[in-house]
């Protein structure tokens, strides 16, 4: 069952009336509520007032019918406040001082905090769930925390007493080595002490509590421990469980400005890093700061639907309910998912059950460790302030499907090709220039014999289309083999070739970019451009020797999913943009006997789907079956 979460906070309760919340809960048909508490270092009067709501709120919704959760701050978020407390602050690498946020190791605050949590758990919880603040990394200064207890850690590991300028300089620049292995034990075990200390701290009013924490990109890498790991250890004798990180506001453009699909695509892919390890995972449909004056709900909207055509969630933790004003203020988000209600529907019964198609991405976790890392600190997408794989960009900015879980042709960029072996080859790659050369240097033939330099690029030119667009950032000049084929040509002072495809001996082709994919990510007309759309679709026809299963091309924006199983493909079509697309087509990889429509019209034609216009954020979906009739379905939603 896919579980709805919607979190309220409690902080006006009793001026705000639990009735009010009850019926907007109703309506939304939620199955579990998280009731927002204040933070273990708050003023005690704050606490017991939380505490006191807690009593009165936890059996009502249980009375009703409610799974309850409460939701906690645990280290705090980087930000001011808090400063006349005596504990020790989390030092980030860059030497700031992090105002709101503790440091784990701070024996005085994790006796505070475990006192907290207990309090929560005398006051009737079964669930209790840590926010994304359970981090080091992602906070005020970047990476990491620097203070004096982490220091005097590592200088237990390492036998050594470093600057913090030397340990920047041994930790954070070249090869991998002791010294970096040091620093992640440090941080990892910081925050895995503190987790079992809390843990323990619930086990004293009952072990079959509950406890778990969000996720954060920190603690996939970074951080020296993961999230799977975490849960477990929150967990302890309960299934663990997990908020995933990624949410809706990430894309709007006064918050994170990430992209709606690759925020998707994130979630996808930490539910891939959760496979088989029988966690409960439910993902971020944050529409901060609300209401949708700020965050339109048609964000949510597409973030849901999306997630539940991938049918690898067990819920989503859904922000319909105003944190600050009454449940009464702000109807908007939880009127349209209701009005969605028949479209979870279509797209359960025709989507999730299906497995997916599309380029497969290759992303790994803990890159960290084993990353070469340029002179200049801090160095490559895993240790930046960059929420989003480059590679999920690509795909997301071009739309191409994707994958997480079948062989096929395989996406891998930067420091993901240290840990690419045969079968991740088997179907070919697409790669960009650091990866390619990762391969190359490990003994793999991607026709590459060697990376020139950085090239002075400032156009690519499209010799099938005959188009030249100005690009920038950070190109290479490529010794290709003889044998490669260039889609793509450099210009500029002193570039030579560009990218190109190319087969081994025994019959894997690859597609390999000329440039460094993080640092052109954002670079206008590198990723997201018509000619690189035509490119990348016909030569991920070449590397895998038939075309893709969908493509729609020439939209900005324009998300889609497959899903294929042996009688039918489903087609989902998300328009994430502000433009109406008309008339889409969708060109197919067969031919198909039959299509059903989903809030939309169409026809199908041979190998190609002509569907009726796509409004802004709006969706289409197509099942194509071997064969069947053609069927129409119209429907009302946002």
């Amino acid at each position: 069952m896919y579980k709805l979460s919607v979190p309220i906070v409690i902080e006006r309760y009793p001026d705000v009336k639990k009735e009010a919340w009850l019926a907007e809960l109703r309506r939304a048909g939620a199955h579990r509520v998280f009731l927002a508490v204040c933070r273990s270092v708050a003023p005690a009067e704050k606490k017991a007032r939380s505490l006191r709501a807690l009593e009165e709120l936890i059996p009502y919704f249980e009375d009703a019918g409610l799974e309850v959760g409460v939701w906690t701050s645990s280290l705090g978020h980087g930000l001011s406040g808090c400063e006349s407390l005596g504990y020790t602050r989390i030092r980030s690498v860059s030497g700031d001082s992090c105002g709101d946020s503790m440091c784990p190791l701070d024996a005085a605050f994790g006796k505070e905090f475990g006192e907290w949590l207990r309090s929560i758990a005398l006051a009737g919880a079964r669930l209790i769930m840590l926010d994304d603040d359970y981090r080091l990394s992602y906070r005020a200064g970047g990476v990491g925390c620097m203070c004096d207890l982490h220091m005097a850690e590592f200088s237990k590991l390492t036998g050594e007493t470093l600057t913090r300028a030397e340990i920047i300089q041994k930790v954070f620049t070249g090869a991998p080595g002791r010294h970096r292995d040091a620093w992640l034990k440090t941080s990892g075990d910081s925050l895995r002490t503190l987790a079992v200390q809390l843990r323990a701290a619930v086990d004293t009013v009952s072990d079959r509590i509950r406890l778990g924490h969000c996720a954060v990109l920190s603690t996939w890498d970074v951080d020296g421990v993961d999230s799977i790991e975490l849960a477990k250890i929150f967990a302890g004798k309960t299934r663990p469980f997990l908020r995933l990180i990624g949410a809706p506001y990430w894309a709007v453009k006064q918050n994170w400005g990430c992209r709606l699909g690759s925020v998707i695509e994130m979630e996808r892919m930490q539910r891939k890093w959760c496979e088989k390890e029988d966690i409960e995972i439910f993902s971020e449909g944050d529409v901060y700061p609300r209401p949708r004056f700020n965050v339109p709900a048609a964000y949510a909207e597409g973030f849901d639907t999306a997630l539940r055509a991938d049918g690898g969630m067990d819920g989503i933790l859904k922000y319909m309910i105003d944190y600050a004003c009454s449940p009464r203020y702000e109807t908007g988000y939880i009127d349209r998912h209701v009005r969605n209600a028949s479209l979870y529907r279509e797209i359960e019964t025709h989507f999730s059950g299906k497995p997916a198609a599309g380029v497969r991405v290759f992303e790994v976790m803990h890159k960290l460790r084993n990353a070469m890392l340029s002179g200049a600190f801090p160095g490559g997408d895993y240790i930046q302030e960059d929420f989003i794989p480059s590679s999920i960009r690509f795909l997301c900015d071009n739309s191409v499907p994707m994958q997480y879980d079948n062989p096929d042709v395989t996406i891998i960029f930067g420091e993901n090709a240290r840990y690419a072996d045969e079968e991740t080859l088997q179907h070919g790659a697409i790669l960009d220039a650091p990866a390619a050369d990762i391969l190359a240097q490990r003994g793999f033939d991607v026709g590459l014999h060697k990376m020139l330099g950085k090239a002075d690029v400032n156009a690519e030119y499209y010799p099938e289309q005959d188009e030249t667009v100005p690009v920038g950032g950070t190109y290479y000049n490529l010794e290709s083999d003889g044998n490669a084929r260039f889609v793509t040509l450099l210009k500029g002072p002193d570039a030579k070739g560009g990218a190109y495809e190319y087969e081994d001996r025994n019959g894997r082709r690859f597609l390999v970019y000329p440039f460094h994919a993080y640092e052109v990510r954002q670079h206008a007309r590198v990723f997201r451009c018509y000619c690189r759309m035509r490119q990348l679709a016909n030569s991920i026809a070449y590397i895998r020797r038939k075309p893709m299963e969908a493509v729609c091309l020439n939209n900005p924006d324009l998300y889609i999913q497959c899903k294929q199983d042996g009688e039918s493909l489903s087609v989902g079509l998300w328009n994430f943009s502000a433009d109406r697309i008309f008339a889409p087509e969708i060109s197919l990889s067969r031919e198909y006997g039959g299509a059903r429509f989903i809030q939309c019209s169409g026809r199908l034609c041979g190998r190609s789907v002509f569907l009726s216009d796509l409004e802004a954020f709006g969706f289409a979906g197509v099942v194509l079956a071997k064969s069947s009739p053609a069927r129409s379905l119209s429907q009302q939603g946002s």
